[in-house]
């Protein structure tokens, strides 16, 4: 079932003072404890006995408000470009280890950056043979740009969203009684994870590609306004908000990009009529959970392959100041 979950004009963490405080606290308790080479040896020792660690996955938040639901603000720092581990994932009755940094988008862009971006990339690797896992993934834009700079040639994160995605959307056409034949527009649709998604939706379906980046139509098609379709975005945040104007009620928005739309876009979308759904990532556990609207999933790129990979969609409506029923 679609999952409602109501957003805020702030950033809020689905956890009390209390609870926050408890998390970092447990992060740091941990990191103490765990974040040490004889304990990664002993693990590694281990997993290779049991097969019970999958993978190595490497978060990191797209906002500092995100980073500060695991450590304090005097942290942030110092953990830019040295992994902490931050918790554990348990999919298909396999785990997962996660790491964390606090440098986010801007910060792996930028070209001073990339012989740190190359330092990570060892370590992590250096963190996946050590632990005995069978893969390390990344999260959010890494792969790609690592990908880009080759840093790294293997990355099963694309492959695994986008069989993910896939499954998601038709998760939501049925979910919306539409036809399985509804077509479906993809912002982003011959990106890095985009082309893959494309090539996973069935053939026999109409499917429009919208990506301006690579010389594409940037405009949604006309034919289709006024009648169901899927608009989904694996582009980038904000890319909903770009084609806000040209949006109709028919049109059901489904959201694969982190983070997930802030609380102005769900807004205009209601505004416009059109429902806002967001693919939260894979069904799963994390200790401690993901907060905001990723909370109860994990995300797409922290799986591994398995044939039991379920995408967890919720729905995204406006929230509304009861006092005067305007959007916050």
């Amino acid at each position: 079932m679609l999952q409602p979950i109501h957003p805020t004009r702030h950033l809020r963490l689905s956890y009390d003072a209390t609870r926050l405080h408890a998390r970092r606290l447990a992060v740091a308790g941990a990191n103490a404890i765990i974040n040490r080479g004889v304990v990664f040896r002993t693990t590694g020792r281990l997993n290779r006995r049991t097969g019970s660690l999958a993978s190595v996955f490497l978060v990191y938040p797209a906002r500092d408000e995100y980073a500060l639901a695991y450590v304090y603000p005097e942290r942030i720092e110092s953990i830019r470009w040295h992994p902490w581990p931050v918790g554990l994932i348990r999919q298909n009755g396999r785990f997962a280890i996660m790491f964390g940094v606090s440098s986010n988008d801007s910060h792996f862009r930028a070209s001073r950056h990339t012989r740190d971006l190359e330092s990570l990339v060892d370590r992590m690797e250096n963190l996946r043979t050590i632990l005995g896992a069978e893969q390390k993934t990344f999260a959010g834009v890494l792969p790609g740009l690592l990908a880009q700079r080759g840093i790294i040639t293997d990355t099963p994160e694309a492959d695994i969203t986008a069989t993910v995605v896939v499954k998601a959307v038709a998760a939501l056409k049925h979910e919306a009684h539409l036809s399985p034949a509804t077509p479906v527009i993809v912002l982003g649709g011959a990106g890095y994870v985009g082309r893959r998604v494309v090539a996973g939706l069935p053939a026999q379906h109409r499917v429009e590609v919208v990506d301006s980046v690579h010389g594409l139509p940037s405009r949604l098609p006309s034919d289709l306004r006024g009648k169901p379709a899927i608009l989904l975005n694996v582009a980038a945040p904000g890319a909903i908000g770009d084609h806000m104007a040209g949006l109709w009620p028919e049109l059901l928005v489904l959201n694969e990009v982190y983070p997930e739309p802030i609380p102005a876009e769900l807004a205009a979308l209601a505004d416009r009529g059109v429902a806002c759904f967001h693919l939260a990532g894979v069904k799963a556990r994390a200790f401690p959970p993901f907060p905001a609207a990723y909370a109860g999933a994990i995300p797409c790129c922290a799986a591994w392959p398995s044939d039991d990979l379920q995408p967890v969609l919720r729905h995204m409506p406006p929230t509304r100041d009861p006092r005067s029923g305007v959007h916050q």
